[in-house]
């Protein structure tokens, strides 16, 4: 009896090897190797790439770390040196007055006008000039990023060189009843996990980093950046974060933000998981330009961060003044020389700031 079921068994398998074949049937279904078909965080990579070197966030200045300004006397004293200055601003406004030697390139060439038409490695510095020193800033954050180290920014803008140009951020300055500042001090979020949005379809760091500065500069700064009196009437849409000084932030800040020390939590393995990934982030320093560099490294990892421009001194101007802290004031404009020139047409202005 075993024998005669061991032969029926025998049969039966032999039977439906020779049908399948012989291609009758269905195809057997395919096993999947999980290796193969690995995902990869981008935003974890990039990250990885970014703390391999000195992470610009968190490093300290004199190691290269955010923000990296000029100021108006030091990009002075340095000119007709191995220097470049490449001018965001518009056309017309370029036109009506820049620092001598500079170029006007608008923000979304740069990606590709640094490398084919510009060779970085020949200049000690590049320094990017805008407004207000904010669009810059963002610029010269995903350059670095990048791996463009040697870029900077003239702090303060055009209205740091000369008293003509001062306009941009004297009527940026402001203090405002609506939103009205708070004292209360507002705890992190939660820790969650990294942006999961970032998608070049690279898998290498290096490879990663190119191809999302390549694509935010492309962009321009208008997607960075935002103006309080747009976003003032709903602030519980936005997560808040203040960069600024922890006595600063003490003294007033807007509704709902939380403190963050960029240079102590914003690194891998300190806090930045504590960001949301969905729910739009805004950023705010002194002046806008510290931020527009924060901005620019969340907006690298895939986070949905904005800053919110010409940051305290927009709408707590006063205070910051009587409290010597970063407030724009007559001290900061110069008399420096510029030289004018014929409009050739719009070639900058991403983002007017």
């Amino acid at each position: 009896m075993k024998r005669t079921k061991f032969f029926l068994s025998s049969l039966l398998v032999a039977s439906l090897l020779f049908f399948y074949a012989c291609g009758g049937g269905t195809e057997a279904p395919a096993t999947t190797d999980s290796a193969a078909v690995e995902t990869v965080n981008e935003s974890e990579v990039l990250l990885d790439f970014i703390e391999t070197g000195k992470n610009p966030i968190t490093a300290a200045k004199e190691e290269g770390g955010f923000p990296r300004f000029m100021t108006a006397q030091e990009v002075n004293d340095e000119l007709g040196g191995y220097i470049a200055i490449l001018d965001l601003r518009g056309g017309q406004d370029f036109a009506n007055g820049h620092i001598d030697g500079a170029i006007n390139v608008k923000i979304e060439d740069l990606g590709t006008y640094i490398g084919e038409d510009m060779d970085p490695a020949a200049f000690d510095k590049i320094v990017l000039v805008c407004y207000s020193g904010q669009m810059a800033s963002y610029a010269a954050a995903i350059l670095s990023l990048k791996g463009i180290q040697n870029a900077y920014v003239l702090k303060w803008g055009m209205s740091a060189w000369n008293k003509k140009f001062s306009y941009k951020w004297e009527e940026a300055l402001g203090d405002k009843e609506t939103p009205a500042v708070e004292t209360t001090e507002n705890a992190m979020a939660a820790a969650t996990a990294m942006p999961t949005a970032l998608a070049t379809g690279k898998t290498d760091g290096a490879e990663i980093a190119t191809e999302q500065a390549n694509k935010l500069l492309g962009e321009g700064f208008k997607p960075a950046r935002v103006n309080l009196d747009d976003v003032a009437a709903d602030l519980s849409k936005y997560y808040i974060i203040s960069i600024q000084s922890k006595a600063d932030y003490d003294l007033g800040h807007l509704p709902g933000a939380v403190w963050y020390d960029a240079k102590a939590t914003l690194g891998k393995g300190q806090q930045l998981t504590t960001l949301p990934t969905d729910k739009p982030i805004l950023v705010y320093c002194y002046s806008g330009q510290n931020a527009a560099f924060t901005v620019a490294y969340l907006r690298m990892l895939g986070y949905d961060a904005q800053s919110v421009l010409y940051g305290a001194n927009g709408f707590m101007h006063s205070k910051l003044k009587e409290n010597n802290s970063q407030a724009f004031t007559a001290d900061q404009v110069n008399n420096f020389e510029f030289v004018e020139s014929e409009f050739q047409g719009e070639s900058g202005g991403g983002g007017g700031c």
